[in-house]
């Protein structure tokens, strides 16, 4: 015999049944039916010890009294087989024939009238494996949902992969020039896009003066809260803007996968390195002042107003006495310059 899977959805013509006997095969062909659902849930099972059995013994015939017992819980398995009692006692086998699936067991003889039944069986709960698991596809897919809703899309760049001991900024993919000697103003903040691709612990900043002016620069680390620095994540500290070289501070964060600013002020004019405008990850554009190419290649364009956004500027106080505020300053906007005055991180 051959059988054919059908590829829709099939149902068992059932019809209501007229003024007639019901035959076992019309209890049979809904007894399938259970079973075929039973198999497409991966119904789970538990099982009981010392469950009542109570006597059926309401028929007109007193003799038919006792005999038959049923428990609370039906659908019992016949394997394992089922252990019947009587007053504590295990029942013999042959005393009795065994209806498992509808929790009933029959004497061949009437028992006593006080004789106490119980059972230990296995039986079908309601319980079930296939809508548990996908429930908990369900509840992975939303948690993951959750986690992508929670952290920006990556953009590329060297924070993607920062092996141990190296260094990362606000760079794209590729070679970085860093430039020297980028005049910066007082009071004058800048926030760079550092997106993190992968979880990571921190143990240095740095920036690098090149012109020595004022006394203090200040660095730190914000999450993003849809393009914008929103919450501090750890105050760099301070450096001294007063000489030249590298001005490196001791951290000690772990970021996860998502978005974040790294911000710098200072007190006074010094100027210090940085990535070019070509070089840098884009905090956006204004496509109404994007020179044209022909007016990069001869110089002729104004990148101090690019249309190409390194990142966001403002003017204020910020970090400087007292430390970063817990939120990031508002009215800071993008802004676009041909140098910028980039900040460092190093991985532990």
């Amino acid at each position: 015999m051959e059988i054919k899977e059908g590829e829709k959805m099939g149902k068992t013509p059932y019809n209501d049944l007229n003024s007639q006997n019901v035959l076992s095969a019309h209890v049979s062909g809904v007894q399938h039916d259970v079973n075929k659902l039973q198999e497409v849930l991966n119904m789970q099972t538990s099982s009981v010890t010392g469950h009542a059995l109570n006597p059926v013994n309401d028929q007109e015939d007193p003799s038919l009294r006792y005999r038959i017992y049923e428990g609370s819980i039906r659908n019992w398995l016949d394997n394992p087989l089922p252990t019947i009692y009587r007053n504590g006692s295990v029942v013999a086998s042959d005393e009795y024939s065994l209806q498992a699936p509808y929790g009933v067991i029959v004497f061949n003889q009437q028992q006593n009238s006080n004789d106490n039944m119980s059972a230990d069986f296995s039986y079908i709960n309601n319980d079930s494996k296939t809508i548990n698991d996908i429930e908990t596809d369900i509840n992975s897919n939303n948690d993951r949902i959750i986690d992508l809703e929670n952290k920006e899309i990556q953009l590329s760049g060297t924070r993607m992969f920062v092996s141990s001991g190296t260094w990362a900024s606000h760079n794209a993919d590729g070679f970085a020039d860093l430039a020297t000697n980028t005049a910066m103003a007082a009071s004058l903040i800048d926030a760079f896009p550092f997106p993190v691709g992968h979880t990571m612990t921190l143990d240095r900043m740095a920036v690098r003066v090149d012109t020595g002016a004022g006394s203090t620069g200040a660095m730190a680390i914000y999450k993003d809260n849809q393009g914008y620095p929103d919450q501090l994540i750890i105050d760099g500290g301070t450096f001294d803007t007063s000489t030249t070289g590298w001005k490196e501070n001791t951290i000690d964060v772990t970021l996860e996968p998502g978005m974040y600013w790294l911000v710098r002020n200072q007190d006074g004019s010094c100027a210090m390195s940085g990535f070019t405008y070509e070089e840098v990850i884009p905090a956006g554009m204004d496509i109404f002042t994007m020179p044209r190419k022909s007016a990069i290649d001869d110089g002729t364009a104004d990148m101090r107003n690019a249309g190409i956004f390194g990142g966001l500027r403002g003017s204020t106080s910020a970090g400087l006495s007292g430390g970063f505020p817990q939120t990031f300053p508002s009215g800071i906007t993008p802004f676009s310059r041909s140098h910028y005055c980039s900040i460092f991180v190093r991985r532990a």
